[in-house]
C-alpha cells in the first residue's frame, strides 16, 4: 500500500508540476490504455513492481496507439524509472539506497530514447518536449534546451511553455516564470491543468493582492473549467495566513462550486470553523454527509463537533461522565483534523471533576509538542488554579521539551555563496531550522515564504535556515533561486553522507535545533496551518538562549 500510495502521489503532482492534459484530445483506444495504467496501479500487488511495469506496457500501448498523448508520455516516463527499481519508493533508506543505481540507469534509459526520438524526428514537437520532460530534474540546461527546441517546431506548444514556467521559478524568476505560465494558456486555452497552472502561478509569492489576482482569474475562468476552478480556488484559499481570507474563500468555493465542494475539499474550511464557529463547524459537517453519504471522514467530523458543543453543555450541569464518554467516542481522520480542541475539552472536563493536576499535565505534554496559543491559555490557566506562576508554567513547559529533544547530527558542508565549509557547530546557542529542499521541488518552494517571514520575523534573536539541496544536478540552480525568492536562506551543498545520517526519504525535511544543538519537534512542513506552531517553538527556544522561561509573544 505505501507504493501505491506514492506511486499515485506522483502521478497526481505531475498534474500539479508538468502538462499532463492536453489541448489535443487522445484516440479512444489510447485514452482506454491511459486508463487502463491508472487501475493497474490502484490495485496493490506483490512488492516486486508488477503493478507498475503493467502500468508502463498500458501507458507505452497508449503512445503508440496516439503519438501526441502528452499525458501518456509524461506518466510513463516517472513510472517507467520506478518499475525499474520499486525499492526506491521503500521507506527502509537500505533498500532504496540499493535500488537507486536501477532508478538512475533507467532514468538515463529514457534520456537517450527520447533524445534519439527528437533527433529521428526534427518535425515532432512532442519528441522535443518528452526529451526535456525525461532531462528535467538530471540535466536542467539541456531540458530547458529541449523544450524550446519543442516550441520552434510549434511555437503553440502549451506543454512546453508549462515546463519552462516549473523550470523559471526553480531558477528564481518568478517574473518569466509568470510569463510563461500566462503563454502556456494562451497556446491551449482548452486544457484545464495548464490553466490551473497559469492560476496558481500567482500563489508563489502569497501576498494578499497576489491571492486577489489568482481568485479573479480563477472566477473568471470557472464556468469554462469548474472542476479545475473549485480544486485551485481551495489551494489560493489554502496558501492564505489569513484566516479571515482562507474562511472566505473556502466559502466561495462552496457557493460558487457545490458539486464539486465535496470529499477532503471543505476540511480546511471545518478546521476554521472549528476555531472561530463550532455550530459552523456542525452545519458544515452534516450538509457534507448528507451530499457525499459515502464519504468516512465527514461522520467522524461532524460527531467531533457535536461532542465539543454538547461537552460544553453537560459540564455546565456537572455531567462530566456523559462529557467525557462523548469525548472518549470521537475519532479522527488521520492528519487532516484540527486536534486540540479535543485535547482542550478532555483537559476542561478533567479539571471540572477536580483533577486540575491531571488536565494540567496532558496539556503539558501537548503543548511541548505541538504548541498553540489557545492550549497555552488553558495551561496558564490551570497552574493559576495549582499555584503556579506564569514564569513557572513557561518552566515546566521548557523542562517538558527538553525531555524530549534529541541529540544532533554533526556535519560540515561547503556553502554555495561562499564556497567556504560551514558547520552545524558555527551555530551552537543560536535556534537553526535545517531545511532539506532541491530547487525543482514543487513542495519546497511551496513553504519558503513562511520559513522566510519566520526569519525575518526572529533573525535578529538569533534565528537561522540551513537549507541543504539534496539534488546535485541541480547546483546551479540554487543561487539564482535563492536570490530571485530574495531568501535569507545558508544554502549548502549536500552530501550523500549526510542526507543518510538524516534519513531524509522525502522533501521537504525540516528539522529544528535549539540553541543547546539538540533536535527539539516542529511541523513537518510550514504552511499557514502550521505556522503559528512553528513560530511558537522558535519563540520558546529563543528565550530558551536567553534563559527566561518561555510564553509565546501575542501574533
Amino acid at each position: 500500500m505505501i507504493k501505491y500510495f506514492v506511486a499515485m502521489v506522483i502521478v497526481l503532482c505531475l498534474g500539479a508540476t508538468s502538462a499532463v492534459a492536453q489541448e489535443h484530445t487522445p484516440l479512444p483506444a489510447a485514452k482506454a490504455a491511459f486508463d487502463q495504467a491508472t487501475d493497474a496501479l490502484s490495485k496493490p500487488n506483490a512488492d516486486d513492481g508488477e503493478d507498475y511495469k503493467a502500468a508502463v506496457q498500458f501507458l507505452r500501448k497508449a503512445i503508440d496507439l496516439d503519438p501526441e498523448f502528452y499525458d501518456a508520455y509524461s506518466s510513463y516516463i516517472v513510472l517507467y524509472r520506478i518499475a525499474a527499481a520499486p525499492d526506491v519508493l521503500s521507506p527502509d533508506q537500505k533498500k532504496s539506497k540499493a535500488a537507486q543505481p536501477a532508478f538512475d540507469n533507467a532514468g538515463k534509459q529514457l534520456e537517450q530514447q527520447y533524445e534519439k526520438l527528437a533527433a529521428e524526428h526534427p518535425e515532432k514537437a512532442v519528441y522535443a518536449w518528452a526529451a526535456g520532460d525525461a532531462l528535467f530534474y538530471d540535466d536542467p540546461d539541456r531540458s530547458v534546451s529541449y523544450f524550446k527546441q519543442a516550441l520552434k517546431i510549434d511555437p503553440n506548444c502549451g506543454p512546453a511553455y508549462d515546463m519552462l514556467a516549473i523550470d523559471a521559478e526553480g531558477r528564481g524568476d518568478l517574473k518569466l516564470s509568470l510569463e510563461y505560465a500566462r503563454k502556456a494558456y494562451e497556446a491551449w486555452p482548452g486544457d484545464e491543468h495548464i490553466w490551473g497552472h497559469y492560476v496558481a502561478a500567482y500563489t508563489s509569492q502569497p501576498t494578499p493582492e497576489n491571492l486577489a489576482k489568482a481568485e479573479q482569474i480563477d472566477l473568471d475562468g470557472a464556468k469554462k473549467f469548474p472542476d479545475e476552478a473549485a480544486r485551485t480556488l481551495g489551494y489560493i484559499a489554502g496558501r492564505s495566513t489569513d484566516d479571515r481570507q482562507a474562511r472566505t474563500l473556502f466559502e466561495l468555493m462552496r457557493e460558487r462550486f457545490p458539486d464539486h465542494a465535496k470529499g477532503y475539499t471543505l476540511i480546511p474550511l471545518f478546521n476554521l470553523y472549528l476555531k472561530s464557529d463550532r455550530a459552523k463547524a456542525l452545519a458544515l459537517a452534516t450538509d457534507m454527509v448528507k451530499g457525499d453519504p459515502s464519504n468516512k471522514q465527514w461522520p467522524q467530523l461532524e460527531n467531533y463537533a457535536q461532542a465539543l458543543l454538547d461537552t460544553d453543555a453537560l459540564v455546565a450541569k456537572g455531567e462530566t461522565e456523559k462529557a467525557l464518554a462523548k469525548l472518549d467516542a470521537v475519532k479522527l481522520p488521520p492528519r487532516v483534523t484540527d486536534s486540540r480542541w479535543l485535547d482542550l475539552a478532555r483537559a476542561k472536563v478533567m479539571a471540572s471533576k477536580g483533577r486540575v493536576d491531571k488536565a494540567y499535565d496532558s496539556l503539558l505534554s501537548i503543548f511541548a509538542a505541538t504548541p498553540s496559543d489557545e492550549v497555552r491559555l488553558a495551561l496558564d490557566a490551570y497552574g493559576k488554579k495549582l499555584g503556579k506562576a506564569e514564569a513557572q508554567v513557561g518552566a515546566d513547559i521548557d523542562a517538558k521539551r527538553a525531555s524530549t529533544a534529541k541529540d544532533g547530527i554533526p556535519f560540515t558542508l561547503t556553502s554555495y555563496e561562499t564556497g567556504k565549509p560551514v558547520s552545524l557547530s558555527n551555530y551552537k546557542g543560536r535556534v537553526v531550522v535545517v531545511n532539506f529542499w532541491y530547487p525543482k521541488c514543487g513542495p519546497c518552494r511551496g513553504e519558503f515564504p513562511y520559513l522566510q517571514q519566520t526569519l525575518e520575523k526572529y533573525k535578529a534573536q538569533g534565528f537561522e535556515i540551513l537549507a541543504i539541496n539534496g539534488h546535485a544536478p541541480e547546483d546551479e540552480l540554487v543561487m539564482p533561486l535563492i536570490q530571485g525568492w530574495r531568501l535569507g536562506f545558508i544554502p549548502l551543498k549536500g552530501t550523500d553522507e549526510v542526507i543518510s545520517a538524516y534519513n531524509v526519504h522525502g522533501y521537504p525535511k525540516n528539522i529544528l535545533y535549539g540553541p543547546d544543538g539538540k533536535i527539539y519537534p516542529m511541523p513537518s512542513q510550514i504552511h499557514p496551518d502550521s505556522l503559528r506552531e512553528f513560530q511558537i517553538q522558535i519563540q520558546a527556544l529563543l528565550q530558551q538562549a536567553n534563559q527566561k522561561p518561555s510564553a509565546p509573544q501575542p501574533e
